[in-house]
């Protein structure tokens, strides 16, 4: 045994085996045996596939990580759609550490390094003291103009998924004018980008934000032509989310955009965005959408039925447009019977069957006793803290109202009625008034989504009942309460009252 350890120290090759043991090929001999190369470090990071094995990477390797390594594999956590939450304890403390190194090292971070980070970070829901960490920086250290528009929307679409408001995150004003000046003067902006920004200023409650107006600009402009089905949805429901845009042509543009375009490559989710986003924001669709729509909801109903959310988003706002008649009801029904639904879906498809029943005459209450009772339940359910949120512009535009009438010392009194779709009325004792008159109503009506169908044909019967009474009404939607709107109106109703008294 000594003899063959010598032997083997002094002629290693005699220790192995012969290669012509394995084969006798010429081109087996000729061959040098390969030598196994760790992977760099950029290609393990970038091939990844869990949590654990990623910041195991950092563990074992971050006296080798340069700032592009901490960026790529924050980044790489968000693409993991693992959230913070669900990490393992000793994966927690490996992501704190580099959280920490980040932190420290964000003057060696170039602005795509900086958003790539910022938004994997995000999107794995990392702790908002380690979010907040990077927006004081941006906001206090980092200089814009070495951002491209698509490093900012990443920034600002991060925060907004990760339910930063504007109004407790300085990043979305911050940002703003920078936004608005690449999007105005065209620079590298895309479909993509606009959808982007103004769904994050939405989400994050920046509904009066300057990004509006410029993707108004560039809508007008390029056209909707290079949207992309997402994109679309994106864009409707930003302009939907932010209740003073319901008036913009962006609305009257993608309508008739979806009346030349097949929905053939339409997701149920888009097509589902598209129609409730239409619908919450008082704006109409042709009928041919509205058929294409429901082709389309015909033809894959099993890819509807698999994401229920989307159908009964679909089916409410088709309720709303009262074109339930278009709808297959027999084979929705059934099908929507057979799936798990949650509050909200219950509610919309409530709203559907009884718009639906007035429509057709069909008892479908009790031909579908069970999945009635249910959505019944759902709708009648207690859910008072959604329902004060929803309610949020009445305050505001009673502020606005009252401020003006106060201004012109006028006396007024106020009946909100919340409880039949948020309006608000104003009862205002005018001077000027002829005796014949009983007066001023200025009426607040709200989205006609919270309204069941009765109350909003009571609401016009009312005006019109009160004009023949005697009374002036003065109408304001709820997305049109400028201080510029009242006052112009206000004065005109007094040039009206003057005029009327006189004769």
């Amino acid at each position: 045994m000594l003899g063959r350890a010598v032997l083997a120290c002094r002629c290693p090759a005699l220790s192995r085996p012969p290669i012509a043991a394995f084969s006798t090929s010429p081109g087996v001999l000729k061959r040098k045996p390969k030598q196994w190369s760790k992977p760099n470090l950029n290609d393990r990071i970038a091939s990844t596939q869990s949590v654990s094995r990623l910041l195991d990477v950092y563990a074992k390797d971050n006296l080798q990580f340069t700032r592009l390594h901490l960026a790529m594999t924050a980044s790489r956590l968000g693409k993991l759609r693992t959230p913070y939450h669900k990490f393992a304890d000793v994966d927690k403390q490996i992501f704190h550490d580099l959280a920490s190194e980040l932190t420290r090292r964000l003057p060696e971070l170039t602005a795509r390094d900086f958003s790539n980070a910022l938004h994997g970070l995000t999107r794995a829901r990392a702790p908002d003291s380690v979010i907040s960490a990077l927006i004081d920086y941006f906001v206090s250290e980092m200089d814009l103009d070495e951002f491209q528009l698509t490093e900012l929307s990443m920034v600002v679409h991060g925060l907004a998924s990760n339910r930063f408001s504007a109004q407790s995150c300085a990043a979305f004003n911050h940002v703003e004018d920078r936004l608005v000046e690449l999007i105005t003067n065209d620079r590298g902006v895309g479909p993509q980008h606009v959808a982007n920004i103004v769904w994050s200023y939405a989400t994050a409650g920046a509904y009066g934000a300057s990004v509006y107006g410029a993707a108004e600009t560039y809508v007008a402009t390029h056209g909707l032509d290079d949207f992309k089905p997402q994109e679309l949805g994106n864009l409707i429901w930003g302009f939907m989310r932010s209740h003073p845009n319901h008036g913009s042509f962006v609305f009257e543009a993608v309508a008739d955009h979806l009346e030349a375009r097949p929905l053939q490559d339409f997701t149920t989710q888009n097509i589902g965005n598209i129609v409730a986003g239409f619908a919450k924001a008082d704006q109409g669709l042709s009928t041919t959408v509205l058929e294409a729509v429901v082709q389309h909801m015909t033809q894959r109903l099993p890819d509807w039925l698999a994401k229920p959310q989307n159908l009964c988003n679909a089916l409410w706002a088709l309720a709303l447009f009262e074109a339930t008649d278009l709808v297959p009801l027999k084979s929705v029904l059934d099908g929507l019977s057979t799936v798990q639904l949650g509050l909200l879906e219950k509610r919309q498809l409530y709203q559907f069957m009884l718009e639906a029943s007035l429509a057709s005459d069909a008892p479908l209450t009790t031909l579908y006793p069970s999945l009635y009772a249910a959505t019944r339940a759902a709708m009648m359910a207690d859910d008072s803290s959604r329902e004060s949120g929803r309610s949020a512009f009445v305050p505001a535009g009673l502020d606005a109202v009252t401020r003006a009438l106060e201004d012109r010392h006028l006396h007024f009194e106020i009946n909100v009625m919340t409880d039949i779709g948020y309006t608000a009325d104003v009862e205002v004792h005018w001077p000027v008034a002829a005796h014949r008159d009983h007066g001023v109503l200025i009426m607040i009506d709200g989205p006609s989504r919270y309204w069941k169908r009765k109350m909003r044909l009571r609401s016009r019967m009312k005006k019109r009942h009160l004009t023949g009474s005697g009374y002036h009404v003065l109408s304001f939607p709820y997305f049109a309460l400028s201080e510029e709107t009242i006052d112009a109106a206000l004065d005109e109703l007094e040039r009206q009252l003057t005029r009327d008294r006189k004769a």
